[in-house]
C-alpha cells in the first residue's frame, strides 16, 4: 500500500515518478496507490494506518508530498526490515542536517537526538529515529502498536504541553519500546522541498566557510560533500 500524503502542495511529477518506480519492480511486488489528504499530518498518518489494517496489505509505504526520492525508493523493500526509510535533509538553528538520529546518552530521562557523522552515512544503518517522509512499515509493527493501545503517529508533548518531538521521532521511540528495530538506507536519498530564505542559506554557507566545517555531507557516491 503506497501513499503520497497530499497536504496541498504535492511536488510536480512526484505521482508519475512513483508510478514509474512501481512499474520498475512490479515483477517483485504488487502495489496499490493512494493520495490521502487528511489534516493535520499525524491524523493523516493514523487514518492511513486504519485503512491499511482493514485491508490485506503487507507493507505500508509513505512518501510525503514535499519529499522527492532521487532514485527508486522501493529499493528499501529489498532489505526486508520491519521499519526502513530513505533519508532526506532538513534545517535547524545550526544549519542543515539529515533527519536521521541517534538518541542522546541520557535517554530515557531526557529525550535528545544526535546526528550521524558523515563517515557513518553509508548504506543500510540501524538507527534510533528517522523521519517518516519516505518509509516502509510492515503490518505486524502497526498491529502490535494498536494492540498495546498506542496511536502510531502522534506528536509528543511534556506535562506543560511543550513539544518534545514530532510524530516521526515519536513513532520510532514507540518502535524502540516494543523491541522493533528501525533502519535508514543512506543510498536512498530524497530531496526535501521547502521555502527557505536565501539570506538564511548564505548565513549557513558563511558559517561553514569561517569554521571549515561543512553544513551537510551526503552519503552515496554521487552526493558526498553536496548541500543538495
Amino acid at each position: 500500500m503506497v501513499n503520497i500524503l497530499h497536504m496541498g502542495s504535492i511536488q510536480a511529477g512526484l505521482e508519475t515518478s512513483c508510478i514509474n518506480w512501481m512499474k520498475d519492480v512490479s515483477d517483485k511486488y504488487d502495489f496499490e496507490f493512494f493520495l490521502p489528504s487528511a489534516r493535520p499530518i499525524p491524523n493523516n498518518r493514523n487514518q492511513i494506518t486504519k485503512k491499511f489494517l482493514k485491508g490485506n496489505w503487507d507493507i505500508l509505504f509513505m512518501i510525503d508530498d514535499d519529499t522527492v526520492p532521487l532514485s527508486n525508493p522501493f529499493k528499501i523493500l529489498e532489505h526486508n526490515k520491519d521499519v526502513c526509510a530513505g533519508v532526506y535533509p532538513g534545517r535547524g538553528d545550526t544549519g542543515f542536517h539529515f533527519h536521521v538520529y541517534k538518541l542522546g546518552d541520557n535517554y530515557p530521562e531526557k529525550i535528545f537526538f544526535k546526528h550521524f557523522p558523515p563517515e557513518e552515512r553509508v548504506g543500510l544503518k540501524k538507527v534510533d529515529a528517522v523521519a517518516t517522509g519516505c518509509m516502509a512499515v510492515k503490518r505486524h509493527v502497526l498491529e502490535k502498536m494498536i494492540e498495546k493501545g498506542m496511536a502510531p503517529f502522534e506528536d509528543m508533548f511534556d506535562k506543560e504541553g511543550v513539544l518534545i518531538t514530532n510524530d516521526d521521532m515519536a513513532f520510532c521511540l514507540k518502535c524502540r519500546e516494543l523491541g522493533i528495530e528501525v533502519y535508514a538506507d543512506w543510498d536512498v536519498v530524497c530531496d526535501h522541498i521547502k521555502n527557505v530564505s536565501i539570506l538564511e542559506v548564505l548565513r549557513f554557507i558563511e558559517h561553514a566557510a569561517k569554521t571549515g566545517k561543512p553544513i551537510i555531507s551526503m552519503s552515496g557516491e554521487d552526493f558526498k560533500a553536496h548541500i543538495v
